[in-house]
């Protein structure tokens, strides 16, 4: 970059060096009675640079209009330095673009300006002895276009050190041949009315350029809202949290400009950066790693701490940030805005840029949509995730409930079948409850519960092994590709741990608080598929081992189904 930088200083003083030269030995006669329609010409030029169309998101300056009449009227040299002067207040004018581009500009613009120049002052000085003059003008004006056109193509090509794009040529051909018609329909109404003239064409030209350039706007915000529709259809309906994120992500990319999209969460006083899914990378997270920042501190701190969005236009903006952090040091423009449901803020939407002035109120119009879309969706997800655990959990305990144990036992024994590996089925009771719940209350019961769900959990082999609550004081265990006999001193073992260890529980019945107690465990154990087909059958074979062979036997003992 600063290569380049110093390459375009160069070739720039390079370049107005040849032009003071050249302009001071030719020397150029100008007819100063016409200073009005000259600044006139001077203003439109200007205004042609600064408000250029915009069509299909690209800039189209028909700067051809103007510069024909000035060639024609005062020569190559009026022509080169008013179009010089419009292209850098133009580029003063507008913030968004860099004084690189704009030096690009006054490169490419002036060194095609002093050579067709150069080319149409001397074959206009040619044809002056011959008869048709009006013919001869127009061919040298033509001349002079085909000669710029090209050179600014070549020349911006090299500068941007990229190809010709023959598909950007077509598109600008319409756009140069309706500026060259209106040059010459320009030095036609200033020949025949002078400054009047120029009024009457002025105004409407302006007109048109207004009124194009607001039908694109109206055009572009009517896609973006097509788009934002369809992509906010697209999440609203997700029920998983990830998958919510993952849409609000994708949108984000598809509507706003930029090469940095970020969704924060709100976790107690600081924000978690959402890494994205597996299918879905976040590209705002380097190596999946998670960046906690606190509230308040960088862009995305103060919004989800202030609650109002924010919109960064330049760097200076950026570093004036209170605390800024160093993720968002490296870009140029910025534009962040909360979440908020359900009265609070749930996270932070921003996109940022490494160019200066990329976004503006309509980027931030957008993301507001897209941020209230998000947290009513993230709610429902939220809603749904309630909603699912209570029917696949027991709320008590957090095991499986028994619903969700019936389908995990029927998909775990139809593949057992496929790779013919064996499972055994364990029903444990826990005994003399009845008396936990009669003596200390049933506050001390749950608390039993939770603690033993808690033990069993803890005692699993690996993620194949389910446990679930089977109701009341019942728990079944189920041992991925375990035969009878180790399922048996697996059992034998779990059964001596829970018998070991005391259990705290509190007491609603008794005075005196707190108390130590020790539970038994009566377990009985059937096992696929020596002992049973289907899920009915080891679950019925399993509470028959658990009460004949376990319970009826004095409990605190283990029975295989027999």
């Amino acid at each position: 970059m600063q290569k380049r930088s110093g390459f375009l200083l160069i070739l720039l003083f390079i370049s107005y060096l040849v032009f003071v030269v050249g302009s001071w030995v030719l020397q150029p006669s100008w007819d100063w009675s016409q200073w009005p329609l000259f600044f006139s010409l001077l203003i439109l030029q200007i205004m042609t640079y600064a408000y250029p169309l915009v069509i299909k998101q690209q800039r189209v300056i028909l700067s051809l209009t103007v510069t024909l009449p000035l060639l024609y009227t005062w020569g190559m040299v009026a022509e080169l330095w008013v179009t010089q002067l419009a292209i850098i207040l133009a580029t003063l004018q507008n913030p968004r673009r860099t004084w690189q581009e704009g030096a690009g500009s006054l490169i490419s613009a002036g060194w095609s300006s002093f050579i067709a120049g150069l080319v149409y002052t001397e074959v206009r000085n040619e044809l002056l002895h011959y008869p048709f003059s009006h013919i001869n003008t127009i061919s040298s004006l033509l001349l002079y276009v085909l000669i710029y056109l090209v050179l600014s193509l070549l020349i911006h090509a090299f500068l941007e050190q990229e190809r010709i794009r023959f598909s950007h040529v077509l598109f600008l051909i319409p756009f140069h041949f309706l500026a060259i018609v209106l040059s010459f329909l320009l030095i036609l109404v200033i020949e025949e009315l002078g400054l009047i003239g120029f009024l009457f064409f002025a105004v409407p030209y302006l007109g048109m350029v207004i009124l194009i350039n607001t039908y694109e706007e109206n055009k572009l915000a009517n896609h973006n809202l097509q788009t934002l529709y369809q992509t906010c259809f697209r999440f609203t309906s997700q029920l998983e949290r990830e998958r919510v994120l993952d849409a609000v992500h994708e949108a984000m990319a598809q509507i706003l400009p930029g090469n940095y999209y970020s969704i924060h969460l709100v976790d107690g006083e600081q924000l978690i950066q959402w890494t994205g899914t597996e299918d879905h990378k976040s590209t705002t997270v380097p190596n999946g790693t998670i960046r906690r920042i606190p509230l308040g501190k960088g862009v995305v701190g103060r919004v989800a701490a202030t609650s109002k969005p924010m919109l960064i236009y330049d760097l200076f903006e950026l570093l004036s940030v209170p605390e800024p952090i160093e993720e968002e040091a490296q870009f140029r423009s910025m534009v962040a805005v909360p979440i908020i449901g359900d009265g609070k803020v749930l996270g932070v939407l921003s996109c940022a840029d490494s160019a200066e002035f990329t976004y503006r109120k309509e980027h931030v119009t957008y993301l507001q949509i897209l941020a209230g879309q998000a947290s009513v969706a993230l709610l429902n997800a939220y809603q749904f995730g309630i909603t699912e655990r209570r029917a696949r959990y027991d709320e008590l305990t957090g095991l499986f409930n028994y619903r969700t144990f019936l389908q995990i036992l029927t998909e775990r024994l139809e593949s057992a079948r496929i790779e013919e590996v064996p499972y055994s089925l364990l029903m444990i009771d826990l005994d003399y409850f009845k008396k936990v719940n009669d003596t200390y209350g049933h506050l001390a019961g749950n608390q039993v519960l939770q603690e033993c769900a808690r033990l069993f959990k803890g005692s699993l082999r690996n993620p194949q092994d389910v446990v679930a609550r089977y109701g009341g004081e019942e728990f079944v265990i189920l041992l991925n590709n375990m035969e009878q006999e180790e399922a048996y001193l697996w059992a034998e073992q779990l059964r001596s741990v829970i018998a070991q260890t005391p259990i705290q529980i509190p007491s609603t019945l008794q005075e005196d608080g707190w108390h130590s107690i020790q539970i038994t465990l009566s377990i009985g154990i059937a096992t696929y598929p020596i002992q049973g087909q289907v899920g009915s059958e080891l679950l019925r074979y399993a509470d028959r081992a658990m009460y004949r062979g376990a319970k009826q036997e004095g409990r605190n003992r283990v029975a295989i189904y027999a």
